[in-house]
């Protein structure tokens, strides 16, 4: 989506006005990606919750943790 625009939908990801994000499926995302976004939840000082199944566990240190 290169025409998404940050201002469109900064909204939607607003802790304070939309709680917290949905868990989601992203098809064909790679280690790397997913390197990106713990590293990002880290270090963003947001709130977390990383679950397998029913199971809260910690955030993979690793994109390519098999638990992804």
């Amino acid at each position: 989506m290169p025409d998404l625009r940050w201002e469109e939908v900064k909204n939607f990801f607003d802790a304070d006005l939309m709680g917290s994000l949905p868990d989601v499926w992203v098809e064909g995302a790679s280690a790397g990606d997913w390197q990106a976004v713990f590293d990002l939840v880290r270090t963003s000082g947001w709130s977390w919750e990383y679950r397998v199944g029913e199971v809260i566990t910690a955030l993979p240190t690793r994109g390519a943790d098999p638990r992804c």
